[in-house]
């Protein structure tokens, strides 16, 4: 059957999961909201058909939320996938209800991270926690990225075990460590930023975008 691939974010992050399913037999279909060029999927053809959901003007959010929902219906009765997989928190909310509406046999929705978390004010915490059980119960896998909000989505959701899944995040190091230090490599890149032997210099690797506090 087909596979819809609902991401906020552009092809980047689902271009993995597309290719992987496209190469065995699936159709894919890949519906970023953001302007993130599918270029280096479609390229290769490996994923049969891509379709676009409109972003819309940071002073315009709710409005453009209402005219994503809208268009992603469309794309879902037209579609009519077999299988729909959503990332982000609000295209996996919105995803996940529209998806039951519209009949779609299997959703799945990966939680990178939950808008509000127990030291958040409570106001913030209900809304969000209420609409995540909602758009949970609509689903039938929950692929959660960190073991604490897979621990808030069973015990404070109540969403049941056995529509979870730990996936979890992490780099294995051993895979960049170099043995030895032959080329001076190391000590050189210490040196341009001023640490000495001494120091715990701790490397960071993301995006660049406001919700991960950068201005």
């Amino acid at each position: 059957g087909d596979v819809l691939l609902v991401d906020e974010e552009g092809s980047r992050k689902s271009s993995g999961p597309a290719e992987a399913l496209a190469l065995e037999g699936r159709n894919v279909i890949m519906i970023p909201d953001a302007i993130d060029p599918l270029s280096e999927i479609m390229e290769n053809d490996q994923v049969a058909a891509a379709s676009r959901i409109t972003a819309g003007p940071d002073h315009d959010r709710l409005l453009a939320d209402l005219r994503t929902a809208r268009e992603l219906w469309a794309v879902l009765r037209a579609e009519r996938p077999t299988v729909l997989h959503t990332h982000n928190p609000k295209p996996g909310l919105y995803g996940r209800v529209l998806g039951r509406l519209a009949g779609v046999p299997i959703i799945v929705n990966t939680v990178h991270g939950l808008y509000a978390q127990p030291a958040d004010p409570r106001v913030r915490r209900t809304a969000v926690y209420a609409a995540e059980r909602i758009a949970g119960a609509c689903s039938q896998a929950e692929l959660v990225q960190n073991p604490e909000d897979l621990a808030t989505l069973r015990d404070t959701l109540k969403m049941p075990r056995s529509k979870l899944a730990l996936l979890g995040n992490g780099v294995d190091m051993s895979r960049f460590a170099s043995a030895d230090d032959r080329d001076g490599r190391r000590a050189r890149v210490r040196a341009e930023l001023g640490a000495t032997d001494d120091t715990v210099v701790v490397g960071a690797v993301g995006r660049m975008v406001l919700e991960k506090g950068y201005a």
